[in-house]
């Protein structure tokens, strides 16, 4: 409709256009043939070739745009003006060839059919006047109804718009009641998840894609919990077992053993601790044995000191001291008295000290 009433609006402004080429070469044929007549005179200067020369193309012109009005089809009262101002103009054009040739000959002739043809200028003049009328009648009519189809389409568009307006911002708050605060919620929850094992995800039960990522974010926080629930199992388990094993050793249990069934990492725990406690075993039973071994060496030599302390031993030489020869001659007829005491000697009697005993 928009389309038809622009190409009805665009006709109708050639046609005024094409029309009112056509009065202006009315016009230009008069001056024309008033040229022709001028260059017969002396000291005008206009030459009568141009003169016509200039009369053929205006009236070639003249009759190729009223022509196009004749043509037009689309408004009766245009048709039927345009269909009057044919003959006039036949009339006309042949009244302006008639003067220029006589012009050429008969100069004076030619001034005398100058009234006839002021005459069918003037006929074609009304009836040019008349198809104006109707031609100008008809563009202001397309035009204004152009206008008024102009307001509609505009009002149609601004219509159109608010409703694409409206309808963007009915979706806006669908999306954002179906899509963004569902998910603002579940977000919210699996951040809460990290403080508060256990909380139940929203929108598990939808059928959609929102509703598939919560049911995995559920799965994936059970698969968690059941990690976290079997590590603090196995944190326990360790607890127990291995602390128990420390306690008793710690109690002087050098027998005790991890004998739990501990996986992973774990296992090699349980291993080391049990070679531990072993070697553990091993070095303090090393350590008793090689104490009862000393315990008996230090008796052994006690008893050794105690015998040798006991066994009479003779001076050295260097501890003699030396007497007059009249003693010493005199000595020999006297008995002999006992030996001096020696100050090296050990007691008679020394009591023995057991080396302290190694405690296993």
């Amino acid at each position: 409709m928009l389309s038809r009433a622009l190409a009805k609006q665009a006709t109708a402004s050639a046609l005024l256009r094409n029309h009112m080429e056509a009065d202006m070469m009315h016009d230009a044929v008069r001056s024309d043939v008033l040229a022709t007549l001028a260059s017969r005179e002396p000291g005008i200067g206009i030459k009568l070739e141009d003169a016509r020369k200039d009369l053929d193309d205006h009236l070639g012109t003249l009759r190729k745009r009223i022509a196009e009005d004749v043509a037009f089809k689309g408004d009766a009262s245009i048709e039927a003006a345009a269909a009057k101002v044919g003959d006039p103009m036949v009339a006309y054009a042949n009244a302006a060839q008639q003067i220029a040739d006589a012009a050429a000959g008969n100069p004076a002739a030619a001034k005398r059919q100058l009234p006839g043809f002021f005459q069918q200028f003037g006929i074609l003049e009304e009836s040019m006047a008349a198809a104006s009328d109707a031609i100008e009648k008809y563009s202001d009519d397309t035009a204004r109804a152009g206008a008024t189809l102009g307001w509609i389409t505009t009002g149609l568009l601004a219509a159109t718009l608010l409703a694409a307006i409206g309808g963007a911002l009915y979706a806006a708050r669908l999306a954002n009641s179906r899509l963004v605060e569902p998910l603002i919620t579940l977000s919210e929850t699996v951040a809460r998840l990290v403080t508060e094992p256990g909380t139940p995800l929203p929108e598990t039960d939808r059928q959609d894609e929102l509703g598939a990522l919560a049911r995995a974010i559920a799965r994936f926080n059970q698969q968690v919990e059941a990690a976290n629930a079997e590590k603090q199992a196995t944190t326990e388990l360790i607890v127990e077992t291995v602390g128990s094993g420390l306690q008793k050793l710690a109690g002087g249990d050098l027998t005790t053993h991890v004998n739990a069934d501990l996986s992973g990492p774990f296992a090699r725990l349980k291993q080391d601790f049990n070679r531990a406690v072993d070697s553990l075993r091993e070095l303090i039973g090393s350590v008793h044995s090689g104490a009862g071994s000393l315990r008996r060496a230090s008796t052994e030599i006690t008893a050794a000191s105690e015998d040798l302390a006991r066994a009479p031993k003779p001076m050295p030489r260097a501890w003699r001291r030396p007497r007059p020869r009249s003693a010493r001659s005199t000595s020999a007829c006297a008995p002999r008295s006992a030996p001096p005491a020696r100050p090296w000697a050990a007691p008679t009697r020394r009591s023995s000290r057991s080396a302290p005993a190694v405690r296993a």
